[in-house]
């Protein structure tokens, strides 16, 4: 007999929605800028670790719903690894300006002597 799961997991349903959260609140990060910067680094974290509990007790308890749970896990990842690699593109970036880094402070408008 095949055995009916039941109902879906509400877990895995809330580890992707704050997952995804981030996509859902840009509007709100361009309009007030960094005071709602923490839903972009807290929320899709709680989001991995609610999908994570999640998956394990829809297994354990025959529900469905193991896809959101995956995809849960699936969009922090992603978003941690594009996130990195956007703050390797811009150190590397912001390393050209070793003199600026440094202090060193050139006028702009005065014509040099010869």
């Amino acid at each position: 007999m095949t055995e009916q799961k039941s109902g879906i997991s509400k877990l895995c349903l809330a580890g992707f929605i704050l997952s995804i959260s981030p996509v859902l609140l840009l509007p709100l990060l361009l309009m007030f800028g960094y005071t709602v910067l923490f839903a972009f680094l807290v929320l899709p974290l709680i989001g991995f670790i609610v999908s994570i509990i999640g998956l394990v007790s829809a297994k354990k308890k025959g529900r469905t719903g193991e896809v959101f749970g995956i995809w849960g896990i699936v969009f922090p990842s992603v978003g941690a690894v594009l996130l990195a690699v956007l703050f390797l593109i811009i150190n590397a970036l912001g390393s050209d300006n070793s003199a600026m880094a440094k202090g060193e402070m050139y006028s702009m408008g005065r014509v040099s002597e010869v």
